[in-house]
């Protein structure tokens, strides 16, 4: 991508995209008849978006797939306690996000990848990386309707590493069936129902079998 401020002035107007004041003061976007933010208090809605993010997120490491105007960017900065890399696919929001939101606020500054395709961001050594580490993913639902095949297919892409990764953890196939008497190959085992699944690893293998039915789980939905 060109140096920010260049990309950014080479922009045209996007008609599908409207930026008006709040009830109770900030904005709220609009993008293609989608509503990105609360109408009355998008300040209020950010902070609790932020907090629920913040509850669920596991790893040291957080993605958001498109930030808006940045209602819940602030918040989130502030009380989570790793990096955060911010992938907005669409450089007309990002520009609107700098028309009313200031980097400055941020401390310590997240990532910004903007308007890149899935091929240059997963080109990107430093995603594949967060990826095979443990990385956690937060879109809103307005970007998932929005950019639906976006994100679909960048989950799906998190999904396939995460697969490629857990199977060099996984014991060889004569190994599992000395430990799981009712697994005779693993790429079978895979295509059982889960309740089938669930009930071969924990019959025989006990605390192992819990964590090999949760392995098997992922890459069970995992393209392979």
């Amino acid at each position: 991508m060109p140096e920010l401020p260049e990309f950014m002035n080479r922009l045209n107007p996007e008609p599908k995209l409207e930026v008006k004041e709040a009830k109770h003061g900030g904005y709220t976007l609009k993008y293609q008849g989608k509503l990105f933010h609360s109408q009355i208090n998008p300040g209020q809605e950010g902070n609790k978006i932020a907090a629920q993010i913040v509850s669920k997120t596991i790893f040291p490491r957080l993605i958001l797939l498109g930030a808006g105007l940045g209602h819940y960017l602030q918040p989130l900065v502030d009380t989570f306690q790793g990096k955060i890399l911010v992938v907005e696919p669409n450089p007309h929001i990002f520009r609107s996000f700098l028309d009313h939101f200031s980097l400055a606020k941020l401390n310590p500054l997240p990532l910004f990848w903007v308007g890149e395709t899935l091929e240059q961001l997963f080109d990107r050594p430093i995603l594949k990386k967060w990826m095979l580490s443990g990385t956690d993913i937060y879109c809103q639902s307005a970007y998932k309707s929005a950019y639906a095949n976006f994100y679909q297919q960048f989950m799906a892409r998190k999904s396939t590493i995460e697969g490629k990764t857990l199977l060099t953890f996984l014991p060889r196939e004569d190994e599992l069936a000395k430990i799981f008497v009712q697994i005779n190959s693993w790429e079978d085992f895979l295509h059982q129902p889960a309740n089938q699944r669930e009930e071969a690893t924990l019959k025989d293998g006990g605390q192992q079998g819990r964590v090999l039915f949760m392995l098997s789980e992922i890459l069970a939905k995992s393209p392979r």
